[in-house]
């Protein structure tokens, strides 16, 4: 496929901008900016004080999409928030007698001529962003969560190139209506039902190292992950946040990890002279602990009801 005659390299990415003079959107992939001063540098080693298990690097990380060295860092963190929501969500609409069954994954693509046009502006966005909502439920899918794709990847001559394709990745649950059916009732739009897969955590992680980064004047304006249906904002909100301190066991011996300052190590690149470790005591992490609940349940519970009945 070709964008007005021509594709991207990987190396040069145009700005959505350039699709239409009144256009407001920059669109990027991650890692597109430099990283800072000290990302991905090591600064310290969790291990077993027994030395039963093998020791683990630990590095400065800035969790921002655009750096080059952290954007892996910043899709496992936002894809342990996306599993987080969905099992917790799989339990409360479990524990009101609806069973959701395994997510999927299916790709929803527009039209995308009018797509192209619409994701240059905020608005025009925002537009496309609420037409593929209303075409998710049309398919037939309860609820879930949506990552934009503004790009796709394709090789030509043994180069990876990329290419403006406005597309919608979608993790949900329920039926799927067949796809004849589906692009008439949707105007034109297009599903691939990849089905359920190995591991949810790694596909959302991997589908947010290149997912669409849309900027105004050099600031983020879009939210990479969104929620519809059931799991939508207004379904299932946040009760409560709770910070915890986690202290991690050897897998071998028990014992709880240690941290070690690596800084006197002679050898900088496996830092593997454990003479030369300084113990700073347990090994902690302060974590976000989320819980949920159900909004206004009663009155959608009969919709839910009709629509799981169906599949």
């Amino acid at each position: 496929m070709f964008l007005f005659g021509i594709k991207t390299s990987l190396d040069v990415v145009y700005p959505a901008i350039e699709q239409s003079k009144n256009a407001l959107v920059f669109w990027k992939l991650p890692k597109w900016d430099t990283s800072r001063v000290g990302c991905g540098d090591v600064i310290g080693v969790k291990a077993c004080p027994n030395g039963d298990n093998k020791p683990k690097l630990l590095h400065q990380r800035c969790f921002r999409p655009e750096c080059p060295v952290c954007y892996q860092a910043w899709g496992n963190r936002e894809a342990n928030r996306v599993v987080e929501r969905l099992e917790a969500g799989e339990k409360l609409y479990h524990s009101e007698g609806k069973k959701l069954y395994r997510v999927r994954h299916i790709v929803f693509s527009p039209e995308q001529n009018t797509a192209l046009e619409l994701m240059g502006s905020v608005d025009g966005f925002k537009k496309l962003r609420c037409e593929c909502n209303s075409v998710i439920k049309k398919a037939g899918l309860l609820g879930g969560c949506i990552i934009f794709h503004s790009h796709r990847k394709d090789i030509v001559d043994g180069v990876a190139v990329w290419f403006y394709s406005p597309h919608f990745h979608v993790l949900g649950y329920g039926y799927l209506i067949n796809s004849d059916k589906f692009y008439v009732v949707s105007g034109g739009w297009i599903y691939k039902n990849k089905g359920v897969r190995n591991t949810v955590k790694g596909t959302i992680s991997y589908l947010l190292t290149h997912s669409g980064l849309g900027y105004v004047e050099g600031i983020r304006v879009f939210h990479s992950v969104t929620w519809f249906g059931i799991f939508g904002y207004s379904r299932m909100v946040i009760k409560s946040v709770v910070r915890k301190v986690v202290y991690e066991q050897c897998e071998v011996c028990n014992a709880d990890l240690h941290s070690y300052d690596v800084s006197y190590c002679n050898d900088k690149k496996d830092y593997s002279d454990r003479d030369n470790w300084q113990d700073l005591g347990y090994y902690v992490r302060v974590i976000r602990v989320r819980s949920f609940m159900l909004r206004n349940y009663k009155r959608h519970s009969n919709n839910i009801q009709l629509k799981i009945g169906c599949g």
